[in-house]
């Protein structure tokens, strides 16, 4: 699974299903910027533009920047050349309490509305970690789940444990091609906060990112063969 391009990917995902732009209500659109909490180290801020929103992710993998979305229905936005939808729901104020984010149709992360202190904190964490380039506590077991493939939900995120799991097949299919794990090495923290390693195997190589979270436990991941 990957949110905005972001974990676990070996190659075969579906291409963007491309629907129509449709019209929302201003009233609506108001109703859904803000701040939402992606991580204890990743951010997405939505605003409007023009008829439209736009969303600024950080501490994510690849979509870094402000992105244009298009609007699929009243509550459902797209994400232009990638298969990922931003469904927001509503709370019992007019404003929107969270964001349900999903790739190729499975739901990859609940993100809860936050507010500017909690957004400030989150940045100044992301921030830290980039500057200090130390690995998350719990790191290289995290890292050892993703080599292994685990069928165990322990040391995960209940949401990431299922996506995983619903990876297993296809992953191990993956690792069989590259035969087993000869070495692998702390490469440092990438820009958006992800601790990357580089990782040898018998018949090949690939860069592994993991994220965390403050509790020490895989949230997402990426597998980027070399």
């Amino acid at each position: 699974m990957a949110v905005f391009a972001a974990q676990v990917t070996p190659p075969g995902a579906p291409e963007p299903t491309g629907k129509r732009a449709v019209a929302v209500d201003a009233g609506h659109l108001d109703a859904y910027t803000g701040f939402y909490k992606l991580s204890d180290y990743s951010l997405l801020t939505v605003e409007r533009k023009g008829n439209g929103l736009t969303i600024s992710p950080i501490g994510q993998f690849l979509a870094q920047g402000t992105i244009d979305v298009s609007a699929q229905s009243d509550t459902e936005f797209l994400v232009p050349s990638i298969d990922v939808t931003l469904e927001f729901v509503k709370g019992p104020e007019k404003q929107a309490a969270s964001v349900n984010i999903s790739e190729h149709g499975v739901l990859a992360i609940q993100a809860t509305r936050v507010d500017r202190v909690t957004a400030d904190r989150i940045r100044d964490a992301l921030a830290a970690r980039v500057k200090e380039q130390k690995p998350f506590p719990n790191s290289e077991n995290a890292l050892h789940l993703v080599l292994t493939n685990s069928a165990s939900e322990k040391g995960m995120s209940p949401l990431w444990a299922k996506n995983f799991a619903s990876q297993h097949d296809s992953i191990e299919k993956y690792y069989a091609a590259l035969g087993p794990v000869q070495s692998y090495r702390f490469e440092g923290v990438t820009d958006y906060g992800w601790d990357i390693y580089d990782v040898q195997y018998e018949r090949g190589a690939q860069q592994i990112f993991i994220q965390l979270d403050k509790d020490g436990m895989l949230v997402s991941s990426v597998m980027r063969r070399q």
